[in-house]
Parts: structure tokens; sequence; C-alpha cells
């Protein structure tokens, strides 16, 4: 008897032990099942990988839902559970098997090892593991480093770390310094180095005000020129007089242009550098004092800053060549930045009502902060419903647990409820309803909203797209997926009421929301952009643990964010080169006059334009390849021009229709002309003619005559009067 209630008590342990793993095995069997009924289907392409997305963001999390209410309602028997629960575990243990046959990085099961072995030696205080418990450790990590060397996508992990001591090195510590930070589980005590405002955070928090402001190679190609253009175009549209969502067409959103056009800067491209910086700042700022906030000492600054740096800095972009998220302000905070506002908003929720009940007035903020991420752009709008409103609902029920309890008054607190859950659908409306009505007044028509989301369903539909590699960095993105998931479910476990369950839903509609990024076009790159939205997601899940008992939910998520932040330090810092000239330029790397880094424009057309007499007040609109803004107010070769110059189509830049329908692009033309009807220069090569593009040729017949040109070998310049009895 006594020999089999030690085995029943260790058959317990070990089911208990494997627990945590059946969320993982419901996500690979999701991808799994989701991969065989949709190519039954027979979708392919994009359709194919955004149903699979949808899938990990509506019915897993469903199904996650419902095993969790089945699991605490009784209704089923704990057997038939356990049984379930016990079978995602066993299907997580044969998809991994084939997932890490399939990758073929073996190389990975020494590094499982080596960091178990550090973990267990840093845990040394702690109760021996038992046999089971380090073969479970050792088949998560080895699942989780599989996953994590596909990040970096540009030469394989193997050849970039271990055929250089240097990166070797690098690696070993990046190794220590992060499991010491992570895995550790004693308690420290308090000292000043965890304040806030103590000289060495205050250090960090210029290092990257310093950060922000580099613009290294901004505009030394072609391709930070035109990346900047489709923000700035708009904006000084707008400043000429356009209008969003009527005459004025915008890839990149309502709000995020507006605030470029009336940001107080002498130019538009000098406020998208300020406001883009701005931006950057802020965004490691919050991530930051997330990872600070896990403990005191300078073990753990140096990690946050490091890991920081690297992840806001260095990773987005081109790693490969370090060219950082300036170069393309698409790809960085500019692009994010609510997300990280709303997550401030729910830490700042959890850190002071986690113990009371929660303050109408960080509800409010979270709602205000929630409509202006909204007006945004369209993909920030996604964004933030996926972060807030799952969020906020969570909040607002635990107020109406909370108040039930205290006033016993079912009826009362449920008209609570509805008027806390009607305030964010009030305030978009009472916002789309200011907006319109100033259109009404101003335009004498209401705004078209179609505008507002057109550009998106470009590239949901196929523009620009690239298929998923199934070797590629998105294992990785899958990974910090699944641990989110995780712990979600070890929140949720203890009821949906509990405090830490809406902090840790906002990060993983975060992640999961900002993963259509990827999806929506999945070059590497793509994934490695969202490195700082990785961080902190995975930041905030092991600040919420950091106030948890050590378990196998906590120890699990722990190991398993390890490999991620280590490759994202070795694929950085590892870059010796480029990270020797980032840090060795500091006089190239800051010019405040952001314009004077413009391009300048071929000499021969500058020739041009002065033989055919262009004066400087002269409407003007040109090919996106000129690099005309480059030239400034005070001319160049005696050519003076203005820096914009006055447009007199909405085509500033002629990229801005490559995402738009021929029809909506007439529609924006003539809209544009019968507001403002000019007559102006046409710039274009002579080998890009305007007759290529019927949608702009079209129009131009219809209001608009050629009466004047000029042509060297390469450039064409046309002038074309506006015909008043045309309209």
């Amino acid at each position: 008897m006594k020999m089999l209630s030690r085995q029943s008590i260790l058959a317990d342990d070990f089911l208990k032990s494997i627990a945590p793993l059946w969320v993982g095995g419901l996500v690979s069997l999701c991808l799994f099942l989701g991969n065989l009924i949709f190519r039954r289907m027979n979708l392919q392409g994009e359709r194919y990988e955004w149903a699979l997305y949808l899938t990990l963001g509506t019915v897993f999390p469903l199904l996650v839902l419902l095993i969790c209410w089945v699991d605490r309602s009784g209704y089923v028997s704990t057997s038939i559970v356990r049984a379930v629960k016990l079978g995602l575990v066993l299907s997580l243990a044969v998809l991994s098997v084939r997932f890490v046959v399939e990758q073929h990085q073996y190389y990975v099961l020494i590094i499982a090892a080596a960091q178990l072995a550090m973990t267990v030696s840093i845990k040394a205080k702690q109760a021996k593991m038992k046999p089971y418990h380090t073969l479970v450790c050792y088949f998560v990590l080895v699942v989780a480093w599989t996953a994590s060397v596909r990040f970096l996508y540009w030469e394989p992990f193997k050849v970039w770390t271990f055929s250089s001591n240097y990166r070797f090195l690098l690696f070993i510590l990046s190794l220590f310094i992060v499991a010491t930070n992570i895995s550790r589980d004693e308690e420290e005590p308090y000292n000043s180095s965890s304040r806030i405002w103590s000289a060495e955070n205050i250090a960090a928090v210029l290092l990257f005000g310093m950060a922000s402001l580099r613009s290294d190679q901004l505009f030394d190609f072609l391709t930070s020129y035109n990346h900047w253009g489709v923000f700035v175009g708009p904006a000084q549209m707008i400043r000429q007089g356009g209008w969003l969502l009527w005459d004025v067409p915008s890839q990149y959103g309502f709000l995020s242009i507006l605030t470029l056009a009336f940001f107080p800067a002498r130019s538009v491209w000098q406020a998208m550098f300020i406001l883009n910086a701005l931006l950057l700042f802020l965004s490691a700022v919050f991530i930051f004092f997330v990872l600070r906030s896990l403990r005191p000492g300078p073990g753990n600054f140096w990690f946050s800053l490091v890991v920081t740096f690297a992840a806001v800095f260095l990773m987005p972009g081109l790693p490969n060549v370090l060219t950082g998220p300036q170069v393309v302000p698409s790809i960085g905070a500019f692009r994010f930045f609510w997300c990280y506002c709303l997550l401030a908003v729910l830490v700042w929720e959890h850190r002071r009502n986690s113990d009371a009940e929660p303050k109408p007035y960080v509800l409010l903020l979270g709602c205000l902060t929630w409509v202006l991420g909204t007006l945004w752009s369209v993909e920030s709008a996604t964004y933030c419903a996926a972060i807030w409103l799952p969020a906020y609902i969570l909040i607002v029920l635990r107020r109406h647990a909370r108040g039930y309890a205290e006033q016993n008054n079912n009826k009362a607190s449920l008209y609570r409820v509805a008027a806390w859950l009607a305030v964010p659908p009030v305030l978009l409306l009472m916002s789309l309803g200011v907006i319109t009505s100033y259109y009404l007044v101003r335009l004498r028509h209401a705004p078209d909203w179609y505008g507002f989301y057109e550009c998106a369903f470009s590239f949901t539909s196929g523009y620009m797209t690239l298929p998923i590699d199934p070797h590629g960095p998105v294992w990785t993105l899958i990974l910090v997926f699944g641990v989110l998931t995780m712990i979600a479910v070890y929140f949720l476990r203890q009821g949906i009421t509990h405090s830490s369950l809406a902090l840790i839903t906002g990060a993983w509609g975060a992640l999961w929301a900002t993963s259509s990024y990827f999806v929506s076009r999945s070059h590497g790159s793509n994934a490695t952009n969202q490195s700082a939205i990785l961080l902190a997601a995975g930041g905030i899940t092991l600040f919420l643990l950091k106030g948890e008992e050590v378990n196998w939910w906590r120890r699990l998520a722990e190991m398993s964010l390890v490999p991620v932040i280590v490759v994202i330090l070795t694929a950085t810092f590892g870059n010796g080169s480029y990270l020797a000239s980032y840090l060795s330029s500091p006089q190239i790397g800051y010019r405040l006059k952001i314009d004077s880094k413009l391009p300048v424009v071929d000499s021969t057309l500058v020739t041009l334009l002065r033989t055919a007499h262009v004066e400087s007040s002269d409407p003007l609109i040109f090919d996106d390849t000129i690099l005309l803004p480059a030239l400034s107010a005070e001319g160049n070769n005696g050519v003076e021009l203005r820096s914009p110059p006055q447009a007199w189509l909405p085509t500033v830049p002629f990229e801005l229709f490559a995402h738009i329908k021929e029809d909506r692009s007439k529609v924006y033309l003539s809209r544009f002309i019968a507001r403002r009807p000019l007559s102006g220069w046409l710039i274009q090569r002579k080998d890009h003619p305007y007759t290529d593009l019927p949608w702009l040729a079209d129009s131009l017949k219809l209001t608009h005559t050629p009466t004047r040109m000029a042509e060297n070998a390469d450039w064409q310049i046309i002038w074309f009067d506006y015909n008043q009895k045309r309209n």
C-alpha cells in the first residue's frame, strides 16, 4: 500500500509538472489542424496565412476559455478534463519532436543543456529538481531554442555565433546575464538603485535620448527618402490647404499625418524627425522601466539597458547592418506607439489597483488613449482594440465583482457595468461626430471615411506580399505567443477577476495584433521589427510573475523567454563592424536640422529647370525618384525652388497612389483640382512618362492642357494649364 501510495504521489507530481504544457499543445494542435483544414479548403498564399493567423486570435482563445471554464465549473468530471489536457501535452510532445527534426538545428540540444545547467546552479538554494522535472525543463528549452534561433534570419545562428570568438563569448555572457536576471527566485532587498530617478536610471534615459536623435543613414540611399515621403508628402499637402479623408490620400493614417502637419517645426521633414525621435525615446523608456522593475541592483540595470537598446534601436530595420528604426519610421514607434501607451496605462492600473477597486480616472485615461490610438491609423486602431477592449472589460468585471461583494446589490452593479462598458464606444462616436461636424462646417460635406482604411485593403489582398518561411522567425513569434497564453491561463485559473489578468491580456493582444504586420508581408525583417513589442510583452509577463510564488508555471515561462532575449543580444551586439561604426561616428550621427541631409537632385535637371525659367513660386509635381524636395529654399546652382514646392495635384509622393484603385485615384485628383484649380509643372524622367499611369493621364485630359515643354537626354518638364472652361 505504501508503495502504491508513493507511486500515486509521484504520478500526481509528474502530472502537475507537465500541466502548463497543455496550452502549448493547444497552440500546436490549432496550427496543425488548421493547416490540414485550410489546405483541404484549397486556401493558398495570403488567404491561407491569414486564416491560420485569425484562428490563433479567435478560435484558439475561445478554446482556452472553454477548457478553463469546464475545469472550474465542475460540470465535467475531473478525470475527463485531465485526460483532455494530457492529450494536448502528448500532442505537443509529438509535434515538437517533428518541429525540432524539421528545423535541423541540433546544436540547440547542447545550448539547452547549458542553459539548464546554468539555471540549476543559479537555483542552488532551492530544492533540487527531480529527474522528470529536469526532463520537462530540457524539453521546453530545446523547443524554445529551436524557435528562437530562427529570429536571426539573415544567417544561420550556428554560423553567426560559433564562427567568431567575439560572438561566442558574447553569447555566453548574454546567456549568463539574461538567465541570472530572469531565473533567480530569491527575494532581493530594496536599495536605491531600484528607484526611478536614481543616477544610473537617469543616465540610461539620456542615452536613449541620444540614440533616438541619431541620423547616420538618413537619406544616404533612396529607401529612406521614399519611406519618409509617404508620411511627409500628405502632411505637406495639408500645410498647403489639402484635407485628409477627402482630397489627400494617406497610407499611414489620419491623426498621425495631422500631428506631423501641425507640429511646430520649420518643415515637415524636421517635424517627422523630431516626432519620430520622441516616440522612439518614450517607447524605450517604458520598456526599460518595465524590465528595471523586475529587481534592484546593478546587474538588472545593465540587463535592462542593453536589452532595451538592442530591441528598440538596433534590431528594427535591417539588423544585419544595424540601420535602426530612424531610416524607415513605419517599422518602429511611429507605428506601434499607442500600443506602448495602452500597456503603460494597464501597468499603472495594475500597480495602483491590485488590492483596491480600480480608480475611474485610470479607466477614463485608458479610454481616451484608445480613442487617440484608434484615430492614429487603421493599423493602430486594430492594435489598440486588441489591447484595450478585452483588458477594459476584465477591469470593469472586476469592479462589478468587488462592488457587488461590498453592496450586495446586483441590479445596481449591473447598471454600473453597462455604463462603464458604454464609455469606449460613446467616446469614439463623440470623436467621430466632432470630426464629421468640423468637415461639414469647413468643407460643407462629411469626410470620406473609406479613405481611412482603403490602403490597408491593398496589403491584406496581396500587395507586396511574401510567403511565411517555415524555417524563419515566425516560430519566435509563436513561442512568445504561447508563453503569454500560458501565463494568462495561470491567472485565469484563479478567477476572471484576478488583478493580473487584464494586464497579461493586454500584452497578449499587443503581440497577436501587431503580428499582423508580419503576416501581411512576411519578410524576416518584419518579424525583427517587432523586437520591442516582443520585449514589452515578455517584460510585462516577467513583471507579473515577480509577485507570484515559485512554481512550474513561472519557471517554464521564465526559461522559455531566455533564448529569445539572448538571440536579440547576440544578433545585435555581435555585429561588431557595424556596431563599431555606430558607436564611433557621433560627429556624423547628429544633425538636428534634418533638411540639410536631404539629397540633391541631378545637376542636368537643375540646368533644365533654369533653362525653362522655372520660378520658386511655380506649382510643381514630380516623379518620386527625382528627389526634388532636396532643393533648398536658397537654391542650387542658381535655381531657386521651394522645398517642398507647391503641389497642384495630390501626388506628393506618387507612391501614395500605388495602394489605391484607379477609380479612387481619379476621385482624389478631381476633388483636389475642384478645391484648388491650379496650373503647374510636371517633372518626369523620359523613360517614365506620366502617360504610363492611365488614372493620371485620363484625369488630366479632363482638366488641364500641356502647353509648354522642355527636355534633355534624361528629363522632361511639362507645363499644364488649368482649363476653366472645361469645368
